[in-house]
């Protein structure tokens, strides 16, 4: 209702009038026996009928009705509010909007009945005849749309027209529905879709259906759609989940021919959810020669607890006809687990798993392993459990860790790891001589750190560890225990800081090696026997370093003000004990004499060294320049870097009686044009080599030749280029936490438009020189490669990916794949090609976006030799 901001007084009359002429007619129509009906009108009583107006100066009614129903109805409209005082109607004109609990209707138009407490609703059509303002009826958040709608808030029954429903993923649109009280909706000549455009890509078409709330739509024969074009997919009828939870049910297979393996059904099972937290699936590929795949996969996650995940799969491939000689059957397994806690649960400790154990060949021969896994050589594990103790300098971690390399199927396995460890403390030094002074002095810096290790290691090729071998692997099993404690501290002269150092080891074991006589033949070898063994060794450092700057400024430039030169020398003394463990003994074949330690079976061993004297030295550097800064506006400056580090080191020996420079290293590192990293190596020696290609006691200085002599070099560029986004930032407003984290974790397995492309590529370089005897030279070993990666975008929807690389020594690609994605609005088309190799395949699948109907696709895949990604 408009109304002037001059005539509130006539406003109020107006209302007064409304009362009078509405208490009449309602007189006018009872007799002496009142109605109950008649308490929902609009003159029920002075308190019923209550005028605000709100921030944006549209009025407002709110209708209080206690016979009829339980609660306010409120209702509003933008352009116009007409009472209707003899029928005991209110038309709401413009943006109407009726509420009633937790139910809203929202419309062009909309015509309330309070004797009925009943309202419908319609669009209005604009110049161009088209219906706007249809209704929108929201009721905790399942929403309806319709182009005509009566509801009954009494009996909460309503009837509608061209009506969209949407059910979680699924939308339903309906020529006539009916709502009954039970929140059941029935509608007649209907549409399933899950795409949400007004005129969906594709749908289901349906004579009549059920849809009941938050749990499932049941629907009589229905068919297949692509716009209008009707396709032979057809159902007698259909039933489909909506509950906002996970349900269970069958995973149907794709399909394909992998050459040898013959044709297959690959990725088909079962999925089922164990309560909310935990969810899993059963898979399976089989192959018409004999090939199968069974795996489980498990996910669970609790909220503010852990996540984690546990896939276990085993693979069977045969190959070729088992008559015949060139017939092989390989059987594969692996094992996942992947678990993370939550820093919240408990912040003093913490439990992780990354646990990949299987056998070797399980990435050459699984059907399903992914081109990074193809590539791959090693794969590691571990597991770590730890927890500090507040209050104290303790802290303690449990740990076990396993590694395998898969060329050459050695296995290293830790089980388990114990360490203590006890934080820097400072000695209380003067409170331990009775001294009190108002200032700490330098002794009262010195800190003392200390750890315990124990480990028990396992190395074995990976054919041997089998159950039945668990004895004799624990015998080969190296363990023992590691003890460390330093005392440093820190101090300045000057402009000089010096760090002095003192670490001591202690070393022991529960296996020994020990020389043994063979009663037989009398002669000497070595055996492992138990016992107890300790050894120890101790080493002392100080080290000196300070910094020096230079800056020079152009003043006279207008845009480089200056240019800033760190150099950072640093030199350090370092002194090792002479510590000489080796035993000596005379094998019985052949009389030749044989060295071993006695902790040549212990996990951890202390070595063998010479007395040492160091001079230890390096020199860094670091170049900035300032420049002007464009973007931010005049007068402003900004630092670029130009060399990030560059540092020169080496040591020297003053004790040893030749050799006594070690080599020479040079390293560096920068940033340019903030996208391009760059990182060098090289090292030298100053000594020259006899004819084996042996150092000798001679500078190369000497021979007149040359300073030093360049052992190795490396040189690694890598460049990450983007586009600008193309629509500002990413929305994620709508993301729940568990899908931010899944993008953030698989970021290479989501597709952004709004970049419309991306590229990485690196560049690695690395030359050794190694001596050839016969030529009496050095021979230069170099392999240099390039890499890049990216993906653009074609047209709006597309994007193609790639990922390859070529060897510029042997002047081949590298193992190369190519990537193409259609977003199709509510279906997707995505391509997977590598063209050549081992894998040489190609999978295509075009498939609906949403998981209700993620069965809904279709698959064409080939493959060499049955390998597929």
């Amino acid at each position: 209702m408009n109304v002037h901001p001059d005539t509130a007084g006539l406003r109020r009359i107006i209302l007064a009038l409304l009362l009078i002429i509405g208490v009449v007619h309602s007189f006018a129509q009872s007799d002496t026996t009142a109605v109950p009906a008649q308490t929902d009108s609009l003159i029920v009583s002075q308190e019923g009928l209550l005028l605000s107006n709100d921030s944006t100066g549209v009025d407002s009614v709110t209708v209080q009705s206690e016979a009829a129903i339980n609660a306010s109805i409120f209702y509003d409209a933008q352009d116009s509010i007409v009472f209707d005082a003899i029928n005991n109607k209110v038309r709401l004109y413009g943006s109407a909007v009726v509420k009633y609990e937790k139910m809203t209707l929202e419309a062009a138009f909309i015509e309330y009945d309070f004797g009925a407490s009943e309202a419908c609703a319609t669009g209005v059509p604009d110049s161009t005849g088209v219906l706007t303002g249809k209704p929108l009826f929201d009721d905790e958040g399942q929403s309806f749309t319709q182009e005509y709608l009566c509801y009954n808030f009494k009996s909460q029954k309503g009837f509608s027209k061209v009506a969209v429903t949407q059910e979680g993923e699924a939308v339903f649109h309906a020529g006539s529905s009916k709502r009954h009280t039970n929140e059941w909706i029935h509608i007649k000549d209907g549409k399933f879709t899950t795409c949400d455009a007004e005129n969906p890509h594709f749908h289901f078409q349906l004579s009549k259906a059920i849809i009941v709330p938050d749990e499932k739509v049941v629907s009589g024969p229905l068919y297949m759609k692509i716009r209008k074009v009707p396709t032979p997919l057809a159902l007698p009828f259909a039933w489909f989940p909506t509950k906002n939870e996970s349900t269970h049910g069958v995973v149907f297979p794709g399909y394909g021919n992998a050459n040898n393996l013959g044709f297959f059904l690959k990725d088909g099972g079962y999925y089922f959810p164990i309560g909310r937290t935990v969810d899993t699936r059963i898979l399976g590929d089989i192959y018409s020669r004999g090939s199968w795949s069974l795996r489980n996969i498990t996910n669970y996650r609790k909220r503010y607890k852990f996540n984690g995940s546990f896939n276990i799969s085993r693979t069977v491939i045969r190959q070729g006809i088992p008559e015949l000689p060139d017939f092989s059957k390989a059987t594969e397994f692996f094992v996942r687990w992947n678990h993370r806690q939550d820093p919240k649960a408990r912040p003093n400790s913490n439990f992780s798993t990354n646990i990949n154990f299987g056998t070797a060949n399980n990435f050459r021969n699984n059907l399903n392993s992914s081109q990074t896994e193809f590539l791959s050589n090693t794969f590691t594990s571990s597991a770590q459990w730890s927890k500090s103790f507040p209050g104290t300098p303790y802290s303690v971690a449990v740990n076990a860790r396993h590694s395998q390399n898969s060329s050459t199927g050695n296995v290293e396995m830790l089980l388990p790891g114990i360490t203590l460890n006890r934080n820097r403390t400072n000695l209380p030094v003067s409170k331990l001589f009775g001294r009190k002074t108002p200032s700490r002095k330098w002794y009262d810096k010195i800190g003392l750190t200390y750890s315990a290790n124990f480990e028990n290691l396992l190395r074995e090729d990976v054919k041997n560890i089998r159950w039945d071998q668990a004895s004799e692997l624990s015998r080969s099993s190296q363990n023992g225990i590691r003890q460390s404690a330093t005392l440093s501290t820190q101090g300045k002269i000057g402009f000089v800081s010096f760090t002095p150092n003192f670490s001591y080891n202690e070393y022991w074991t529960f296996k020994y090696v020990d020389e043994v006589q063979d009663q037989a033949t009398g002669a000497f070898e070595t055996d492992t026997l138990s016992g107890f063994r300790s050894a120890r060794d101790w080493r002392a450092s100080g080290s000196f370093n300070t910094r020096f700057y230079g800056t020079f400024n152009f003043r006279k430039s207008k845009r480089l003000k200056a240019i800033r030169h760190v150099v950072t020398p640093q030199a350090g003394v370092s002194y090792v004990p002479r510590f000489n463990r080796n035993r000596f003994y005379f094998d019985g074949e052949e009389g030749n004499l044989q060295s071993y330690t006695t902790f040549d079976a212990a996990r951890f061993r202390p070595g063998n060294t010479n007395e040492q004297f160091n001079l230890n030295f390096s020199l860094s550097n670091n170049l900035e320049m300032k420049t002007l800064d464009r973007e931010k506006g005049r007068g402003a400056t900004k630092k670029v870097k130009l060399i990030e580090n560059f540092i020169v080191s080496s040591s020297y020996n003053m004790i040893a009686d030749s050799l006594n420079l070690a080599p020479i290293s040079v390293r560096g590192f920068t940033t340019l044009f903030n996208n391009l990293t760059m990182n060098v190596g090289s090292i030298y020696s100053a000594y020259q080599r006899d004819s084996l290609g042996r150092e000798i006691d001679a500078f190369m200085a000497e021979s007149g030749r040359q300073l030093l002599r360049l052992r190795s070099a490396s040189v690694a560029l890598n460049m990450n280029i983007r586009s600008k986004q193309r629509r500002g930032e990413r929305d994620e407003s709508n993301a729940t936490e568990e899908q931010l984290e899944a993008i953030e974790q698989n970021s290479d397995q989501f597709v952004d438009f709004n970049i419309p492309w991306s590229l990485r590529l690196s560049y690695t370089l690395d030359l050794n020189r190694q001596w050839d005897v016969a030529a009496q030279s050095d021979q230069d070993r170099i392999t240099q490669s390039i890499m890049f990666r990216g993906d653009f975008t074609v047209l709006e929807r597309w994007k193609i990916g790639f990922d390859s690389g070529y060897d510029l020594v042997a002047g081949q690609f590298t193992s190369t794949q190519l990537n193409l994605y259609w977003d199709l609005h509510c279906w997707e088309l995505t391509f997977n090609w590598i063209p050549f190799g081992i894998r040489q395949s190609f999978s295509l699948q075009l498939n609906v976006k949403s998981s209700l109907l993620q069965d809904l696709k279709l698959q064409a895949r080939r493959g060499q030799n049955g390998i597929l990604n």
